[in-house]
């Protein structure tokens, strides 16, 4: 299992040089991007009450669903408020009924319209302005969070399939293992990571993850020369190490135990 399968909690503070230790490892390359630094864990909007905050978000999402666009200040705020409230620091109850409510309200579908519409043009053309990662990393951040604590937002994953879209972002060459040493691209593999091992934590996906081509999609980030991508790749591997064996004939638990690898 993943040490965590939550998103690292994200401070409103852009641009901040800290100074970071590096573990050598033999053949892997670390990371050496600036990285935000870590604040104490604090509740976000600490005035607003949980029935406030589920009022607001019942406003935001139809918004967000409708937008074709997600560049803008309002987008982005409105993204900021879910992510914020997507926060470990409150108690797990309170996140599983967030999360529960999103996933009702179809936060799945709009992490899709997202990534679908901003993805190529993010990590392509890399604008020097208006860039969409900031509401690509808030939504990417409420699903990762999400399914680590929601069932019904992991069984969302699989009813509208955005699993195969997960498996397709992880595949394509602008996220390939060569690229993510940059921070940008490194967060989203990881992220993407997350919120696949979550659904298959929670439920019984390991069929449609297969079929859908998560071991082609995650075998080249073994040997990604980014440390955190890398660990992140094995430890997904042998968390799962169930989709990662196959025989025409048995069940996965039943090839597991006849050894048959797929590599």
């Amino acid at each position: 299992m993943f040490a965590s399968a939550q998103a690292p909690d994200l401070p409103d503070v852009e641009n901040v040089d800290v100074d970071k230790k590096t573990i050598a490892v033999p053949g892997v390359k670390t990371s050496t991007n600036n990285m935000k630094p870590l604040e104490p864990k604090k509740p976000p909007d600490p005035k607003l009450t949980e029935e406030e905050v589920s009022i607001k978000v019942k406003e935001i999402m139809p918004r967000l669903l409708r937008r074709k666009e997600y560049i803008s200040v309002d987008a982005e705020s409105d993204l900021t408020f879910l992510r914020k409230h997507s926060a470990h620091s409150f108690d797990n109850e309170r996140r599983v009924r967030y999360f529960d409510l999103v996933a009702q309200l179809d936060v799945s579908n709009l992490f899709l319209k997202i990534w679908d519409t901003h993805f190529a043009e993010f990590f392509r053309d890399k604008p020097d302005k208006s860039s969409p990662w900031s509401s690509m990393r808030n939504i990417l951040i409420v699903m990762w969070n999400g399914t680590d604590r929601s069932k019904k937002l992991c069984e969302k994953v699989l009813e509208s399939k955005l699993y195969t879209s997960v498996i397709s972002w992880l595949s394509d060459p602008l996220l390939s293992p060569d690229k993510t040493e940059a921070v940008a691209e490194s967060y989203a593999v990881k992220g993407l990571f997350g919120i696949a091992h979550n659904t298959l934590a929670r439920c019984d996906a390991r069929h449609f993850f297969r079929e859908a081509g998560i071991v082609d999609a995650v075998t080249p980030f073994l040997k990604s020369p980014n440390l955190m991508v890398n660990t992140a790749s094995r430890i997904f591997k042998n968390s799962h190490h169930c989709i990662f064996f196959h025989s025409a004939h048995l069940t996965p638990d039943e090839s597991f135990r006849s050894g048959q690898k797929l590599w």
